[in-house]
């Protein structure tokens, strides 16, 4: 799986959200402890941060990138310098979620749906918006390991096929 895709996290759940919470109780109250403190400053899974609006932007560039040289056009524009502190405006988030449906829209597969917005995201819908991309990879190479199963030994991929010109 490429690097842009191997760190997607669509595994989270409410554990972790209520461990974010906990956590983020103790910071305030000033009784966190150092390795909690620590896990705070890492990311935790419960939390919905710059760290995964960008992991989630490079996702979609690459799979824009990659469905474009497989011929098929989507219109995306994905921000991957999101910093800690930044505020997203309503705009920017109707864009991260129109970028994700796009993807999702353009070839026909099964997978959760888009969120509808971003306000109050639930960690299930967090996990929809990664786990859209992650499907769309594995749907991507199980197209192209079909084609060229399907063109083996016939004589157009013997008198050199269109992959035997790259």
């Amino acid at each position: 799986m490429p690097q842009q895709l191997d760190k997607l996290i669509f595994d989270r759940t409410a554990a972790d959200v209520a461990q974010l919470k906990a956590v983020t109780a103790k910071l305030v109250d000033r009784a966190a402890t150092a390795e909690e403190q620590a896990a705070f400053l890492a990311g935790m899974k419960g939390a919905y941060n710059d760290t995964d609006l960008n992991r989630v932007g490079a996702a979609v560039a690459y799979l824009t990138a990659r469905l474009g040289s497989l011929g098929y056009h989507v219109n995306t524009m994905p921000v991957t310098d999101w910093q800690e502190g930044d505020i997203p405006s309503p705009a920017q988030m109707a864009q991260y979620l129109a970028n994700i449906a796009a993807l999702r829209d353009r070839l026909p597969y099964v997978a959760p749906d888009t969120p509808e917005d971003m306000e109050g995201l639930t960690y299930q819908e967090a996990n929809a918006i990664e786990e859209i991309l992650h499907t769309l990879e594995d749907v991507l190479e199980a197209m192209q390991a079909a084609f060229l199963t399907r063109q083996a030994n016939t004589l157009f991929m013997i008198a050199g096929g269109v992959f035997n010109h790259a």
